[in-house]
């Protein structure tokens, strides 16, 4: 008894190349071994049915009729279609229950049937299959068509959809045009040791790990997005300005934190985030000019309809000057947005050697400061640029004086006289830029007076002298 695999399909014509089908049938009846040809199988079972392997479709039991006028009833059905797959071997013997039949390519020869040779001409319904070993389908094919999904043959990447269940390991370059110019996804570990290129979208569901350098060169992303995102969450807000090179969308109900660590054995590492400005081009810089913003740290928040065009509280750091390599002047400016409004307001700014406040300073406990104590003295120098407050004794004429005329600061000199007699103090000021009317002023015996003086314009002439004395 032999066994003769064949399909019956339902549909009008038989549409593609069904090389490496499986065909699922039945056993023939006893004693009719030779009498089915190829032909007769043909005209039985496809003259008047529809045969198409390109899509899904129901097949139905039907009786077929062999040419000594049996019947047999059977039902049939397509397996599935694979290119070069290890249970259908190209151009190899098939071999089964009393058959030599031998099946290449989804083209079958019937069994002891010596019609069936290469470059055969046997015709089957509507043209549909190849004979094997024709010259127009080669064991071994290049590709196979299944569905619209492209696979290549003995590749070990062969996947029709570009998604790799398992881990993707790439030792050397991997470029777009040679691996994929669409877009790869990898459900499982991407390492990559030498450089990736893709001109598609590449999705990772597991980790990548890269032993090497990642650049991302990318002028063409518009302004409602950024160059890279990094998104923990289903979608992402679009930028509020162009240019904006790395969004984090962090997880719900979870502080978005970015953390920088760093190791040594002397104290040499840290953590660092810079800005750097500069005038010109990237590949022709220019100076630094004064006022430049060298860097900027913003906070902003979501109003009624959106977040803020700009940060509606920022630090920015500015150049104070004109920069060469030897001169690079700056300071830190503070902004504000007050309670009511929508408009960003200086607060303060720290100089090398100042620090300017816009509006009411109030500490609710005061100012510190910190005095420079002096022991008994016959003449003290006072520096604005450095002195708030100078505590000291004298036991004789007392002469005061003056260094680094700063304009608007206020120094205090509390001065006790620890003579028997009272003494006299030379205020250093003209007569009527003190509150006595004069240029001197007498301390009677262990008594104490507070002389503040205050620098309007950097001279002499503009330094004045308010005294409390009791």
């Amino acid at each position: 008894m032999s066994t003769v695999k064949i399909t019956e399909l339902s549909s009008k014509s038989l549409t593609t190349n069904i090389s490496n089908t499986i065909f699922v049938g039945v056993d023939l009846p006893t004693g009719t071994t030779g009498k089915y040809t190829a032909k007769n199988m043909a005209d039985n079972l496809y003259a008047n049915n529809a045969l198409n392997v390109g899509s899904d479709f129901t097949l139905l039991s039907k009786p077929i009729t062999f040419a000594d006028g049996t019947t047999q009833n059977t039902s049939f059905a397509v397996t599935g279609t694979y290119a070069n797959a290890a249970f259908l071997k190209a151009n190899s013997a098939y071999d089964s229950q009393n058959t030599t039949g031998n099946y290449a390519n989804s083209a079958f020869l019937v069994a002891n049937t010596p019609s069936h040779v290469a470059n055969s001409a046997a015709i089957y319904a509507n043209g549909a299959f190849l004979a094997a070993n024709t010259p127009t389908h080669v064991a071994n094919s290049a590709a196979l068509y299944a569905n619209g999904a492209f696979a290549k043959a003995n590749a070990a990447l062969a996947n029709a959809s570009g998604t790799f269940a398992g881990d993707l390991t790439i030792t050397g370059n991997t470029q777009a045009q040679k691996v994929n110019t669409g877009n790869l996804t990898v459900v499982g570990t991407a390492a990559v040791s030498g450089n990736a290129n893709f001109s598609g979208i590449v999705n990772v569901t597991g980790a990548v790990n890269m032993n090497a350098t990642l650049v991302l060169a990318n002028s063409n992303f518009s302004a409602s997005e950024s160059a890279i995102t990094i998104q923990a969450t289903e979608t992402v807000q679009v930028p509020s300005q162009a240019g904006t090179m790395l969004h984090i969308s962090g997880k719900a109900n979870t502080p978005s934190r970015i953390i920088f660590d760093s190791f040594s054995t002397d104290g040499s590492a840290y953590s660092i985030v810079a800005g750097r400005t500069a005038r010109g081009t990237v590949v022709s810089p220019s100076p630094t000019q004064n006022n430049d913003i060298l860097m900027r740290v913003a906070g902003n928040g979501w109003g009624t309809t959106g977040f803020a065009p700009l940060g509606v509280a920022r630090i920015d750091i500015v150049a104070t000057e004109n920069y060469t390599d030897s001169a690079r002047g700056s300071k830190i400016i503070f902004y504000n947005v007050p309670n009511g409004s929508n408009v960003v307001n200086q607060i303060a700014s720290f100089n090398a050697d100042r620090i300017d406040f816009t509006g009411v300073v109030s500490p609710e406990k005061g100012f510190i400061y910190t005095p420079r104590i002096l022991g008994a003295q016959t003449a003290i120098t006072i520096d604005f640029a450095n002195d708030s407050m100078i505590r000291t004794t004298y036991s004789s004429t007392l002469t005061i004086s003056f260094s680094n005329y700063t304009y608007g600061k206020v120094v205090e000199l509390w001065v006790t006289n620890t003579a028997g007699t009272g003494q006299t103090i030379n205020l250093g000021v003209l007569a009527n830029n003190s509150t006595t009317g004069s240029t001197t002023l007498s301390v009677a015996s262990q008594r104490s007076a507070k002389l503040q003086y205050f620098s309007i314009d950097g001279d002499l002439a503009n330094t004045f002298c308010a005294i409390t004395y009791a």
